[in-house]
This record gives structure tokens, sequence and C-alpha cells, in this order.
């Protein structure tokens, strides 16, 4: 844990104080008034919060830590208590304000906001990898044969290609429409009730509906439905998926034969998964070795190039079985022990420390 501190008398009081309960702690003194590249790596700010040109100082402070986007959170220290310095610390953002002297209260805090932060670090990593997530399935979708549709209070928010061209629109004018406005009117009925606001904690079931479904030529096609309710884009939805629709058949006619599910191998499931965490611990772990036994390790970035083409060309699904090959090929020629992992779309990163960079630079 790193910690940052405005200059002050007890500067060295403080440290001895955090190294003994947080073995490991680094104190470093703010050097001026601005937080500098050195210092954004921090995990706390301890401000001196005593006088008039403190409080300028920490208003700056703060300023520079809401216009630098920091995760950065301050504990104001001040020389005895006094609840218009409380609340006007408080106010101007400080997580806490803390009597100086008071150790006690002062570890309680800095554990309260460790914690805080570790939430909100996973939090926001979870986020990602969600937001990830969500990205490579409306990839998919995208480019899915089968006809699916996002609906949420009633509007259409998603539709794909083989949605649009199964009732003969165009996909952008199928967007924000009303899902009444394709379900023929003597089966709407059955479809109002999930219709209604959705629950995120009490999702409802999958279920299947034969419905009758209002072409742009007017002619009705009657299809079975599948329909489930999913999280897109942080909101409960219902997604309507029609498998592998006949999207040239005949007014009237889809064939409605269900996809059989494929079982993906562990090989494909691995290539496809976007591992960067578990690719960055193994880094670290190779950090601390070679810290610790002096052996180099060797990082290896392997991409492939214009992938997003490659998409483009042949299609998600298509562009994934190219990099699941690229996986058994790297695969095929590392130490089973070797750490591989794909770190992003279109590219994989492995390590090792049995090779010198000269024997590396052949490998490559």
């Amino acid at each position: 844990m790193k910690v940052l501190a405005t200059p002050t008398d007890q500067t060295d009081s403080l440290a001895s104080l955090l190294r003994a309960a947080l073995p490991g702690t680094e104190l470093a003194v703010l050097d001026g008034d601005q937080i500098g590249p050195n210092d954004r790596s921090a995990d706390l700010l301890v401000a001196r919060y005593a006088s008039d040109a403190d409080g300028l100082l920490v208003r700056r402070l703060i300023s520079q830590i809401r216009s630098q986007l920091l995760d950065l959170p301050i504990v104001l220290l001040q020389p005895e208590t006094n609840a218009d310095r409380l609340a006007e610390g408080l106010r101007l953002g400080a997580a806490d304000v803390v009597v100086q002297g008071d150790d006690r209260h002062l570890l309680q805090v800095i554990g309260r906001i460790r914690k805080e932060r570790d939430l909100r670090r996973e939090r926001d990593f979870w986020r990602r990898r969600h937001a990830i997530a969500e990205r490579r399935c409306e990839r998919l979708m995208d480019s899915s044969r089968d006809a699916i549709a996002v609906i949420a209070e009633g509007i259409h928010v998603y539709v794909n290609d083989a949605y649009a061209q199964m009732l003969g629109h165009a996909r952008q004018d199928l967007l924000l429409s009303p899902v009444t406005d394709v379900v023929a009117p003597q089966d709407q009925d059955d479809i109002k009730p999930l219709l209604r606001p959705l629950s995120a904690t009490a999702p409802l079931g999958t279920d299947r509906h034969q419905l009758r479904l209002t072409r742009a030529d007017g002619a009705l096609v009657t299809l079975e439905v599948q329909i489930q309710q999913i999280d897109f884009q942080d909101e409960p939805a219902l997604q309507w998926v029609v498998p592998d629709t006949a999207v040239d058949a005949a007014p009237g006619t889809a064939s409605l034969a269900p996809a059989m599910p494929v079982a993906a191998s562990p090989e494909i499931v691995e290539a496809q998964q976007v591992n960067l965490q578990r690719m960055l611990e193994q880094i670290q772990h190779a950090m601390d070795e070679a810290t610790d036994t002096q052996r180099p390790w060797l990082l290896y970035y392997v991409r492939v190039d214009e992938f997003h083409r490659l998409q483009s060309d042949v299609g998600i699904h298509g562009a994934e079985l190219a990099m699941a090959g690229a996986w058994r090929f790297l695969r095929r020629h590392l130490i089973a022990d070797i750490p591989l992992g794909r770190v992003r779309d279109h590219a994989f990163a492995f390590l090792t420390s049995q090779y010198t960079a000269p024997d590396a630079r052949r490998m490559a």
C-alpha cells in the first residue's frame, strides 16, 4: 500500500504507525502542491488540515484528484476536535477527518478505505469484463443465422439482420419500434404479460410461444419464438429467438427445426475466452520469481494481423475458429506448463523462463 502525505512535522510518526500496523506500507511526502506522475499510483492521501492555508491546499489537491480521475481517497488530520472543520472537510470530499494522534481512529478509517477501494476495483473489473462479454455477445448475435431481437418494455432495442430480413424490414426501421407492430393483433393478448416491467431479481423463465408475426408486405408468418429474460446494457430485457430461420422461405412458412447444440472442446473454450486478468497474474508471479531467483522470464505477444478484416470476410464464428486454430498451433509448440492465454480478441500472450533472448527471437 502506498500512502501519500502532505509535509508535516508528524510525518515520521505517521510513517512508523503505518509500517507497524500495515506491513509493507510505503509513505511518500508530497513535493509541493501538485500531484505528480509518481504520486498517481498512491492508494491514499493523508493531508494536514489545521489552518486556512491547509484548507486551500486541500481544495487544490481534491480538485486535481477529480480532474485527473484518480482513485485516491483523502484523509484529513486536524489538531483537535472541531465540528465545523469536520463538516467542511467532508463537504469538500474527504473520506474522513481524524484528530491527529488518535491512531486507533486513523487505522480504522484506513482499513475501511482499503476495503471500499478493493470492492470498488473488483466491481470496476467485473464491469469491464461484463462490457467486453456484452460486445462479444452482440457481435455473435449480429452474425447469427438465428433471428434475434431484444425487447425492453415492449420496444425493440436490438434486432439482428436475420430478424429484420425474416420480417422484410430494414434493420434500422425496426429499432425502437413497438413489438406490437410485428405481432398479429390476435396474438397480442398472449404476449402482454411479457411486456410489463421486468424484475432483475426474479427473472422470467425461458418459454416458447407460437406467434403470428406480420411482415412488411402485410403477410403473416407463423413462428415458434423462444423467449427468455436477459440483461441488456445493464437492464433486464427479453430476448426473442427464432432458431435458424428460413429467411427466404415463402410467407407463412418457416423452418423451425431447432439447431442441435454442439459441445465446445476445452481448447475452443480456452481460445475464445479473453483471460487478460489471469495472464496479468501470471506476469506478476513471473516478476516475483525473477526478483527472487534472478532467472529471466520472457513475455511473448502474438497478434493475428487484420483480424477485423477476417471477421468481416468469414464472420464472427469463422474468425473464432481461426483463433482456436492459432491457439492449438501455439499450444502444440509450447511445453505443457507454459502459461498461454488470450489477452485480446486478436492476440495471445505466453511466458517462458527456459529460453535466452536469442532463443526467444528464433522461436518467434
